[in-house]
């Protein structure tokens, strides 16, 4: 036979269905800014406007810029790409502090990296690019996830501080 559930129980619950209400709309919000990011312009090189999806598919061939321009900022802006990755599956897949700070931790790097894209372009050698809107959208898409793991690994620390 069924018991009713405790205080504590039902306290728990509750606080596991406002985690998961809370991880999908940074989740969600984040995840929505990214992929509108690919389909606006992320820069323009030289008068030649580059939307978000053709620098996510030859992001890779931004290596030319280190030996024709001394910069790494554009390969390492767009290698931000994989740090934001593993942290939104860890994110997405963690109900637990241990699963946020580690989450948390890959999207600091993942959004920092993302930084170069902004840095590139105030170099004093650096080629004719300047950023577009794509470029601070898909930033925030970055920042935001960066946020919602940050809350999500305080409130789990704080509910647990709670119950003991």
């Amino acid at each position: 036979m069924a018991h009713p559930p405790t205080t504590s129980e039902a306290t728990s619950n509750q606080l596991n269905v406002h985690r998961r209400i809370l991880k999908l709309v940074f989740v969600g919000a984040s995840l929505l800014l990214y992929v509108f990011a690919l389909f606006l312009t992320s820069y323009d090189y030289g008068g030649e406007r580059q939307d978000g999806l053709r620098c996510l598919v030859l992001g890779a061939f931004t290596g030319v810029f280190i030996r024709d321009d001394l910069n790494p900022f554009p390969l390492v802006s767009w290698l931000s790409n994989l740090p934001f990755a593993i942290g939104l599956i860890v994110l997405l897949f963690s109900s637990q502090h241990h699963g946020f700070r580690v989450a948390y931790k890959f999207l600091l790097v993942s959004s920092f990296m993302s930084a170069g894209a902004l840095i590139c372009y105030h170099m004093p050698n650096a080629t004719d690019f300047s950023p577009a809107i794509g470029c601070f959208v898909w930033i925030m898409s970055q920042l935001i996830l960066l946020t919602g793991a940050g809350v999500l690994k305080k409130n789990h620390k704080t509910d647990q501080a709670a119950r003991v």
